[in-house]
């Protein structure tokens, strides 16, 4: 982190290259701390959804996607050859 000036410029910012550089204290180090919690759905609203959908295949998919962690863009980018069923896999 660069020195700063106490009005908050860069120190030496138009400095004479004719005249020696002097030396300063560096600035403190801040490390950026998060702001806010991981979103997550919660359960019941999860269990709601999955007794909703109406077929096997579809509780089948929205389980193997909610284990998975696969992001919604991921999910929507998926094609039939990304699934091998003899293999056991499904690409995402």
């Amino acid at each position: 982190m660069p020195p700063q000036s106490r009005n908050g410029r860069r120190l030496e910012a138009h400095h004479n290259p004719l005249e020696p550089f002097r030396l300063h204290r560096r600035g403190a180090y801040r490390q950026k701390q998060a702001d806010r919690e991981p979103r997550a759905v919660p359960d019941d609203v999860v269990e709601d959804l999955f007794h909703s959908l109406g077929c096997h295949r579809d509780r089948a998919l929205f389980s193997m996607f909610l284990s998975s962690g696969a992001r919604a863009a991921e999910m929507l980018g998926m094609t039939i050859s990304d699934v091998h069923p003899g293999e056991g896999r499904i690409y995402v």
